[in-house]
């Protein structure tokens, strides 16, 4: 069994919990919304969090070369149950295709450990947007959960998480490239656009060398001002699946945020670049942040292989 099913299903079961909350919009039947959103939950792309729960540390300091003082190790987020979360299903018959809208609103709290080591809290609120592609199958059939089903997932978007007041959101993440082996596999422009399963996502194995660039603005008028951006990774520990933070750095000459990371579980998850202002962090300034998450499969490494 997939290692992301405990996890799918948990999903699930919020999902299924807001869906029941926001009466069912959208066209679908009941029958196939059910059907659908519960194929969303096992798809593995669609988890609500990008990293772990609170103050943590992150595997080094950080240094872009700038000379700018790099935010505390230890940092994090507290995000609270969705005060929001609405799934609308749409479905075209005449297609044979359902498309699939999620949005949710979180309000929690951004976290760090100061040079006093107190936690300081500062007021967050992020919305999460992501949309998908299912086709419908004339004869049902029974998928790698043993469930029976007549959708098929075939395209989805990144997640685009947005400071929830619209005036707040001066950091964006303009673009995200992943190169996988010294090959390009995903360039992202927009994460709004669709990604086919087919041919659009980035399809790893277990031990392949990942690269990630992102293109980062920040217009913040704060008193530090400065951008800082991280990946958080499920599959890149050597012990264990789960969560771990990386700091990217600025290559100047590309202008670009880089990071490396070697995929080490196989599995299905989000590459989540996360762009902050520096004022995230100092007493005086507001947090302010941009978060996309990039769909992936990694093919797990046969024993012996």
């Amino acid at each position: 069994m997939k290692k992301y099913l405990t996890t799918a299903l948990a999903f699930g079961a919020l999902v299924l919990a807001g869906c029941n909350d926001s009466a069912g919009p959208g066209n679908a039947s009941e029958e196939d919304r059910e059907d659908i959103v519960t194929s969303l939950a096992e798809a593995g792309f669609f988890g609500d969090a990008f990293g772990d729960d609170g103050v943590v540390g992150q595997v080094a300091n950080y240094f872009d070369g700038s000379g700018a003082a790099a935010p505390p190790l230890r940092w994090g987020r507290r995000h609270r149950v969705p005060v929001e979360r609405e799934i609308v299903v749409n479905v075209d018959r005449e297609a044979g295709l359902a498309t699939v809208s999620r949005t949710i609103v979180f309000e929690g709290s951004f976290m760090y450990l100061n040079d006093l080591e107190e936690v300081v809290e500062k007021p967050m609120n992020h919305t999460l947007m992501q949309s998908a592609v299912f086709r419908y199958l004339e004869e049902a059939r029974v998928n790698d959960h043993g469930r029976s089903t007549h959708w098929e997932l075939i395209e989805v978007t990144p997640h685009d998480v947005v400071m929830t007041d619209v005036a707040q959101r001066s950091v964006a993440i303009q673009s995200v490239s992943i190169v996988v082996n010294d090959a390009v596999v995903a360039e992202i422009m927009d994460a709004a656009a669709l990604l086919s399963l087919a041919d659009g996502l980035p399809m790893l194995n277990e031990g392949d060398a990942v690269t990630v660039y992102a293109d980062v603005a920040n217009e913040t008028n704060a008193v530090e001002n400065e951008t800082y951006v991280f990946l958080h990774l499920f599959h890149a520990r050597e012990d264990r699946a789960g969560w771990r933070r990386m700091p990217m750095e600025y290559n100047a000459g590309l202008g670009k945020w880089v990071g490396h990371w070697i995929a080490q579980h196989g599995g299905r998850e989000r590459i989540v670049v996360d762009a902050l202002d520096g004022g995230s962090w100092s007493p005086d300034g507001a947090y302010r942040a941009h978060v996309w998450g990039i769909p992936y499969h990694i093919e797990a490494a046969v024993d012996g292989v």
